[in-house]
């Protein structure tokens, strides 16, 4: 069964690839469950966006080294690979470096927060994403600055969303200590 929710993205990126339409950008979706891929697609497709996917690390990098994605949108847990280590290699290739990213995690911990962050991640998602959510964020990102405009400001403001991340994260965990 857990085969059936992971899959290649073949079908998905041809029937983009078919539809190229005038979109506001392309946009890698990368999640190691099937699932999650196609829901956030259909979001974007919907946007007008053209979307790509992938369900590993390596073949997300494989699609950037060969697609005009102006985009990257990634889970931060995934197996072998993690989207963290990811970013890291899209940051040390100078052609891509630049890349705007979105992370998505259910996980909330400061840690992944963080290390996003001294990546130069552009913003969040905490899973299960809101579609609402999800299009805010990419406005966001396209009409706000570049990372290299960015700097030291938006590792500010990503520190305080993962600040207030940890923050809600903590009173939850004290209200079930207090139960």
């Amino acid at each position: 069964m857990l085969n059936q929710d992971r899959g290649s993205d073949d079908s998905i990126n041809s029937e983009v690839r078919q539809e190229q339409q005038t979109a506001k950008g392309t946009v890698l979706v990368v999640d190691d469950i099937r699932l999650m891929r196609l829901s956030i697609s259909r979001v974007l497709k919907d946007a007008g966006y053209t979307v790509l996917g992938a369900e590993t690390a390596a073949r997300a990098f494989r699609v950037i080294q060969n697609e005009d994605v102006d985009l990257l949108i990634a889970d931060i847990k995934m197996p072998k690979v993690s989207g963290l280590e990811l970013v890291q290699k899209i940051r040390a290739d100078a052609k891509n470096a630049d890349l705007p990213v979105l992370m998505c995690t259910s996980s909330k911990r400061k840690e992944d927060l963080l290390s996003a962050v001294r990546l130069g991640v552009q913003g969040f998602l905490i899973k299960p994403i809101s579609p609402v959510e999800l299009l805010e964020q990419l406005d966001k990102i396209r009409h706000g600055p570049t990372r290299r405009q960015v700097g030291k400001k938006q590792d500010d403001v990503v520190q305080s969303e993962a600040d207030e991340i940890h923050d809600v994260e903590s009173s939850e965990a004290n209200e079930i200590t207090d139960i």
